[in-house]
């Protein structure tokens, strides 16, 4: 949250930096995920090279552009996706049904992870943020937030997606991970989907931009 909140990029620097200390000190529980803003582009153009190659992070985001306000749609997103396609990294980003159509359809070559089934409008989009994932083999869904919860929809991603290219997600702090293994576990798949939900799919992703 302190990357997410900075007003200054030494700001979400000395928050990733934090993020790096607590993967270290719990090595083999944890990996770092860095967080910047486009709108201090140059820093974080280098702040995502740094944290790849001195701190071996493989992810960025979340982004939440309505923490720090910006839009997808602004040259300096394009060039901090470059970046991380560049560097072989993963990029997550918190986005609204429209916003997610734009980022698919301009970033084929990036490696994306969508949170939520759902947005902000309630239940309404699900079906079409599944659809939207299911039709680009360069993006995944996880389950944090809200919408998994409705019974069936992670049934329908699973079956529309297939069982690779969705991932467990909590939310956490906001939600308790409880609620979302709940429903994993009780979910109308297969075993083996299961467990591929729940550490598999994440293990093969990092797998694929750890190499």
């Amino acid at each position: 949250m302190r990357c997410q909140e900075a007003k200054t990029p030494a700001e979400f620097i000395a928050g990733n930096r934090e993020v790096a200390r607590y993967a270290e000190k719990y090595k083999g529980r944890f990996l770092g995920a860095c967080v910047v803003n486009p709108l201090y582009i140059d820093e974080s153009l280098r702040e995502i090279e740094d944290c790849r190659k001195q701190l071996g992070f493989v992810w960025v985001g979340e982004l939440c552009n309505y923490m720090a306000p910006f839009e997808y749609t602004i040259k300096e997103f394009q060039m901090l996706v470059e970046q991380v396609v560049k560097l072989n990294m993963v990029l997550d980003v918190h986005t609204e049904l429209e916003e997610m159509e734009y980022i698919i359809q301009k970033f084929p070559q990036a490696t994306i992870v969508f949170p939520h089934f759902g947005d902000g409008h309630e239940y309404e989009h699900i079906f079409k943020r599944i659809d939207a994932v299911a039709a680009h083999p360069n993006t995944y869904l996880d389950t944090s937030g809200y919408g998994h919860d409705r019974v069936g929809m992670l049934e329908y991603a699973v079956k529309t997606i297939g069982p690779d290219r969705v991932l467990f997600g909590s939310d956490f702090s906001i939600n308790c991970p409880a609620t979302v293994i709940a429903r994993v576990e009780n979910a109308l798949i297969t075993e083996g989907q299961k467990r591929k939900i729940l550490s598999e799919n994440l293990q093969a992703l990092l797998k694929k931009v750890q190499a």
